[in-house]
């Protein structure tokens, strides 16, 4: 298993002025604070809250929702794709759907599909693309009706990463880093990183997998928490920094490693 502690984490709108995070929320006096997407449109402040795909008992308050794992805006910034828990217990057949697909225009949720996966993170190659992060493998769906595009299944876990202006997909395969052109199907380029598949099987995860085309640079870090380290929690939100840190950059071009970066606990 990979442990990721949870990021509230927050990104802009390609266009327009708009900002979208997941703010830990409080339901029904649990005492958890569940991750719930928000909107916040800049120019009116107004914010908007977005729980995805639920049951009619959860809008009507009477549940709580499922938490949100994660969201990525559409190239275009034309939808938002939110992926919410994955109903673990309900049997096969009965589970609601994981993800859905939010037109920006008037903040609906138009599509949602995804009972069977349990996504652990996504995002878009183009519009009408969005790659989800299962637990053993990367899926590329049809953004509009959920089908599985193709899967590549020698994703080691961890995190991955998208190609801006390209439809090329990075991602941790045993110890390498592999970029990959999903819709032809073939392997741009590889990376070695030993050092990350050995601590993504002790609870290692990635920090930042980030390519610049611009610049011709591909950076990748993980952080690599040490025994007795907690990785979920309030004693772990915002706090990367106690961890043992290892970076990497690459020229995407050549495949030449430029630079190595590691920090230690001080």
């Amino acid at each position: 298993d990979v442990y990721k502690r949870q990021d509230y984490t927050a990104a802009f709108a390609p266009v327009g002025c708009m900002v979208a995070g997941l703010d830990p929320v409080e339901f029904r006096d649990t005492g958890y604070d569940y991750p719930i997407l928000n909107t916040h449109d800049l120019p009116s402040s107004e914010t908007t809250e977005h729980l995805g795909p639920q049951t009619q008992r959860v809008l009507d308050e009477l549940e709580t929702p499922r938490r949100a794992v994660a969201f990525d805006f559409a190239p275009s910034g034309a939808h938002l794709a939110l992926a919410v828990g994955f109903e673990s217990n309900a049997p096969e057949g009965s589970r609601q759907p994981t993800v859905g697909i939010i037109d920006l225009d008037d903040g609906e949720l138009v599509q949602e599909w995804g009972e069977d996966t349990n996504v652990w993170d996504i995002a878009h190659v183009d519009d009408d693309r969005l790659v989800v992060a299962a637990a053993e493998e990367l899926q590329v769906h049809d953004v509009g009706s959920g089908e599985v595009l193709s899967t590549i299944r020698d994703y080691t876990g961890g995190g991955f990463g998208t190609v801006p202006g390209t439809q090329e997909i990075v991602y941790p395969s045993n110890e390498d880093l592999v970029r990959w052109d999903p819709a032809e199907e073939t392997e741009v380029d590889r990376y070695p990183v030993p050092e990350f598949a050995e601590a993504v099987s002790d609870r290692g995860y990635v920090t930042n997998l980030e390519a610049d085309p611009e610049l011709g640079l591909l950076h990748f870090s993980w952080a690599d928490p040490q025994p007795g380290q907690p990785t979920a929690g309030e004693d772990v939100i915002d706090n990367d920094g106690m961890f043992p840190n290892h970076g990497r950059l690459w020229d995407m071009e050549s495949g030449e490693e430029l630079s190595e970066s590691d920090t230690s606990l001080t």
